[in-house]
């Protein structure tokens, strides 16, 4: 399913570019080669948005912010030091580039969501994997950025217009090809957590 809704901001978010101060981060051969290459998605990301936008190539663009974005959710939280979270191993200094390359990511499927129904899926699952424990929480740049977009990118009949086994790469759990990992895919978990919503609303 095609969503061809034209969203202004959510499109000038996209397309501007923001300075950022200089990170005290660890050099990037400091930190693991899975995460290296996550953090390098990113900045392929945030280049071919500055660059083309999200008129083409969204397969390509989509791939790229879900596991982006889903990977680094359990590492939104490096200053969190308890032997629970997996970023607990890392220098506080690191947080600053995870959560960059997290806000990169996400603006993204955002955007892509728009467009595509499973954009708008994987970023509502990331969310609920946020709010759920499976993750940190959204960093504030998110935040402010759902309060002004939320109503366009998710709405409440979605969740039946969604029909998807993408995996939440955002779990600590194995996630296999066996069908034995149902309960950690898209389709099951959105209607799990949207009935869950509206109950508590």
């Amino acid at each position: 399913m095609t969503l061809r809704s034209s969203v202004p901001g959510l499109q000038a978010v996209s397309r501007s570019t923001h300075p950022t101060a200089p990170s005290t981060a660890l050099p990037r051969e400091e930190i693991p080669p899975h995460l290296q290459a996550v953090l390098e998605a990113a900045d392929l990301l945030k280049n071919f948005r500055q660059t083309y936008g999200f008129k083409s190539s969204l397969a390509f663009i989509f791939q790229a912010a879900a596991v982006v974005s889903s990977i680094l959710l359990s590492h939104l939280g490096s200053q969190d030091k308890s032997p629970a979270n997996p970023a607990s191993r890392f220098p506080a200094s690191s947080h600053d580039d995870f959560v960059s390359a997290f806000n990169e990511s996400y603006r993204c499927l955002l955007a892509i969501g728009t467009r595509v129904m499973i954009g708008r899926g994987v970023a509502r699952m990331v969310y609920h994997s946020s709010r759920t424990g499976n993750g940190a929480p959204l960093p504030d740049d998110t935040q402010r950025l759902l309060e002004v977009v939320n109503d366009i990118v998710w709405t409440s009949t979605d969740v039946q217009h969604i029909s998807s086994n993408f995996p939440n790469w955002a779990t600590r759990k194995t996630i296999g090809t066996d069908g034995s990992d149902d309960e950690m895919r898209m389709e099951r978990l959105l209607k799990e957590w949207e009935a869950l919503s509206l109950e508590g609303s």
